[in-house]
């Protein structure tokens, strides 16, 4: 009536059932973070790993296990005094749980603080006022986005100051590092860019090739090697270059007209 159908598996490899696996999977981990240095302990812990995963919002079902069974949000846990229980067996229970939780509390605690001396360790403080030059670690961008000539690998980490750059003027101040010496007059000027790329200066065509309908060169850029040569559409390039002469006769040699 439920609409159940039962498909037999091997407990090892149930791959007819994968939430059941999912589920073994969180409850052992429950498990182990629990019982990590009382592993005789695993099945008095095993009531509340199973509550803890009952009152979990899964973002598969978009709510609880135990309000998908039960139709209502699941019983919050309520501080209640032991010794107001109706029997000993539920006093002994209540007090385990709220020795767990305090254990539990304690763990998070020494867990961030020791998280917090790992990363502290590879920070320093830094303080800057307002008018100060400072120097930009670009993480997430290329150095050589603001310019060609820089090396790769053994180019400079921190860039700056330019003005006209379209990059967001709000950073991390882990990103910063003071500038050392007498400050320039002004920040530099950006070469020309589209939609915040750089645009480097072409020094001659090497190649024309027409792929389904459309016309592609091969672009030698100037101060760059050879093998960094790059394919651009031929439009798009008339259109960022429109002083740069195209020779004709590298279109010519198809027979097509241009």
């Amino acid at each position: 009536m439920a609409g159940v159908k039962l498909r037999l598996s091997t407990a090892f490899h149930p791959q007819t059932d994968g939430q059941s696996k999912v589920v073994n999977k969180v409850i052992a981990m429950y498990l182990r973070c629990v019982t990590g240095d009382r592993p005789r302990a695993w099945v008095d812990w095993l009531a509340w790993a199973e509550y803890c995963y009952n009152t979990s919002y899964h973002s598969a079902l978009r709510a609880t296990p135990f309000e998908v069974v039960y139709g209502r949000p699941p019983p919050p846990i309520l501080p209640v005094d032991p010794a107001t229980a109706r029997t000993e067996a539920a006093g002994d229970l209540i007090r385990t749980r709220d020795e767990m939780l305090a254990e539990v509390r304690q763990r998070l605690l020494q867990a961030q603080q020791l998280a917090k001396h790992y990363y502290d360790g590879h920070h320093r403080e830094a303080e800057f006022a307002v008018g100060d030059w400072v120097w930009l670690r670009l993480l997430h961008r290329s150095t050589q986005s603001l310019d060609q000539r820089a090396k790769r690998k053994l180019g400079p980490r921190y860039a700056g100051p330019f003005a006209g750059a379209r990059i967001h003027d709000v950073f991390h101040v882990g990103l910063l590092k003071p500038f050392r010496g007498e400050p320039p007059a002004g920040p530099s000027a950006l070469p020309p860019t589209f939609d915040g790329r750089l645009l480097p200066e072409p020094e001659k065509v090497l190649q024309a090739q027409l792929r389904r309908g459309v016309w592609f060169v091969l672009i030698q850029w100037a101060g760059l090697p050879a093998e960094e040569a790059t394919w651009e559409q031929r439009d798009d390039f008339r259109q960022h270059y429109p002083d740069f002469q195209l020779e004709d006769e590298l279109f010519a040699r198809t027979g097509r007209d241009v």
